[in-house]
């Protein structure tokens, strides 16, 4: 969810940055009007009125202040460590304490700004920050900062899709510092394969591999012996002291699935038992459905075309 969320997000900030950019506000304005108006003036904004370019402006800044808000705290965890970046000592309200604020987290003050109707204890003490904070910064800091702000988290969404695809990629494709796997062994695990109807020999990793109705059941990876055993059945035979857990990569492990002791993958009875097994347990889990070959799917448009 989060590739595609932090896309919308960065995307979005974007437009409204842009957007407001592409206003024609003259620059004496920009720089003598402050982010944060006085009290007495508040009334008068709560009333439906025209908007001007300059109210215009500010929208647009302030959306995109949103965006880039939630962005910073889908990396730092979550809405509280991304205040502490904002409000480190709300109670200083010394201009070098405001004025770092908002170059580190101006997103964050921005769209306190806006929304702040839940209640917490320290509400009114970043309220009172927020606003000296504010009251200091022009709005031609304010879309600078943001301006700073957007390519900063741009950059880091960047980083964060390179490194996810990276290790999509280093996950899904047999790596080159992978050995083959002993040409005994893939015999022995070609023989110890139970028989049925619905088992499926194709590599996986670039390994061999058997498949149940579009799932994985077992596999070779380098010299070890990979089976399915779901969360349950793998989570009793590594607390029993009787397999470990399968990691194609260090730090990445894969759910449900084990390495078969070695002793009993140069066995092949004992072997045979425990690939049974995870074919008894692949063999519960839903269909996938099967993927229309590259002849099927030629085959379909020349019927169509036809029709």
């Amino acid at each position: 969810m989060y590739d595609r969320e932090l896309t919308q997000l960065i995307s979005a900030a974007q437009y409204y940055l842009e957007a407001a950019e592409s206003l024609q506000i003259p620059d004496n304005e920009l720089v003598r009007c402050t982010v944060s108006v006085d009290s007495d003036r508040w009334p008068a904004d709560r009333l439906p009125h025209v908007l001007s370019p300059f109210d215009i402006y500010s929208a647009h800044l302030a959306s995109c202040a949103i965006r880039l808000a939630t962005i910073q705290e889908i990396f730092v965890g979550d809405a509280k460590k991304a205040r502490a970046s904002a409000y480190t000592n709300a109670k200083d309200l010394a201009t070098d304490n405001l004025r770092s604020a908002t170059t580190r987290a101006l997103e964050i003050l921005l769209r306190d700004n806006i929304c702040h109707a839940e209640y917490d204890p320290e509400r009114d003490k970043r309220a009172a920050f927020r606003k000296a904070a504010l009251a200091q910064l022009t709005f031609a800091e304010m879309a600078r900062e943001l301006r700073r702000r957007y390519e900063m988290l741009a950059a880091q969404v960047r980083g964060y899709h390179d490194a996810r695809a990276n290790l999509r990629s280093q996950t899904m494709s047999p790596n080159s510092s992978w050995k083959k796997s002993p040409p005994d062994l893939i015999e022995r695990f070609g023989r110890a394969l139970p028989s049925h109807p619905d088992l499926v020999r194709k590599p996986m990793f670039g390994y061999p591999a058997a498949f149940a109705h579009g799932n994985m059941v077992c596999g070779l990876f380098q010299d070890s012996v990979v089976v399915r055993l779901g969360k349950e059945g793998s989570a009793e035979v590594i607390e029993a002291g009787r397999a470990r857990q399968f990691m194609p990569m260090p730090g990445r492990a894969m759910t449900g699935y084990v390495l078969v002791p070695a002793q009993d993958a140069r066995d092949s009875r004992s072997l045979a038992v425990w690939l049974q097994r995870a074919l008894d347990y692949t063999l519960t889990l839903p269909k996938k459905p099967s993927k229309p070959t590259a002849a099927k799917v030629a085959t379909a448009k020349r019927k169509r075309k036809r029709a």
